[in-house]
């Protein structure tokens, strides 16, 4: 019988440099498409976009909860609903601003939504607030608007009820 004979080959594992360039190669032509379609600063634009169209719509639907509670129409210290568009804010009512936030905090919401870019918008009270939203009735219809001039992207964001 024979003998056979074992031979101990020693393995060699692991990549050439060139399968790793490669690899390093694709990994980032495929990152590189990637930030093209997700692009970050317009995702980032469309998500305060979509919290703006929640934001006046929530306002909206509080101004019609306090007129359905004062049958049929707005109570609040501030006076009538503005026919003009105005600035939701307690920081100028002497120049236009209409200060809305006592007419709904506390009794429809604890505190007011503002626009989640504008650098002035804020709330921290009903006397210290600036939504950046803005407010008009039409004279013709009666309807009430709350629109977001801070808009990004070209869109128009306004809830008219």
């Amino acid at each position: 019988m024979a003998r056979l004979s074992r031979s101990h080959k020693k393995y060699e594992g692991g990549f050439t440099v060139l399968e790793f360039l490669i690899v390093v190669a694709i990994a980032g032509l495929l990152a590189a498409i990637m930030i093209l379609i997700l692009d970050p600063v317009r995702l980032t634009a469309e998500v305060r976009n979509r919290q703006r169209e929640t934001d006046v719509n929530a306002i909206v639907n509080l101004i019609y909860r306090n007129i359905s509670d004062n049958h049929g129409a707005f109570s609040c210290a501030a006076g009538v609903i503005p026919t003009s568009t105005r600035n939701m804010s307690d920081n100028n009512p002497a120049v236009g601003d209409y200060d809305i936030a006592g007419c709904l905090v506390p009794k429809y919401i604890s505190s007011l939504p503002f626009d989640p870019s504008a650098s002035s918008a804020q709330y921290a009270s009903t006397t210290n607030y600036d939504l950046q939203y803005s407010i008009q009735q039409s004279t013709t219809t009666g309807r009430i608007t709350i629109s977001a001039p801070n808009v990004e992207q070209g869109s128009t964001i306004e809830a008219t009820r």
